[in-house]
């Protein structure tokens, strides 16, 4: 399973979550504090998918959400557990844009991924 396909499964496989726990409370009665939600999406980076990124973007500031996006600003070019040193990307200006643009618009809070 590649990248973009966990990342769309894990979305889709939270949300349905999110609706249960909603509208079970709602229709138990239960008076609750309000629930505060946090998406976070992580891993963006040179490897990661630019389009979906965008258009995960362009969903929250649709429905004025914020999520949380855990950068990282240089990604090893093969494989991350290979301890052998290698080349490390650094994150692209254009990923840098839209990052830059999500911000500034208020729907996106950028952390540093660790």
């Amino acid at each position: 399973m590649n990248f973009r396909s966990c990342t769309v499964l894990r979305v889709l496989l939270s949300l349905p979550v999110v609706g249960l726990l909603f509208s079970s409370v709602c229709a138990w009665g239960i008076e609750t504090q309000p629930i505060i939600v946090v998406f976070r999406y992580d891993d963006y980076s040179a490897k990661s998918p630019t389009e979906f990124e965008r258009k995960l973007f362009e969903s929250f500031q649709r429905v004025r959400a914020c999520v949380s996006v855990g950068v990282i600003p240089f990604v090893c070019e093969s494989d991350s557990h290979d301890p052998k040193p290698q080349k490390l990307l650094p994150l692209p200006e254009e990923k840098i844009e839209l990052l830059k643009k999500a911000t500034r618009e208020g729907h996106v809070e950028v952390a540093l991924h660790g």
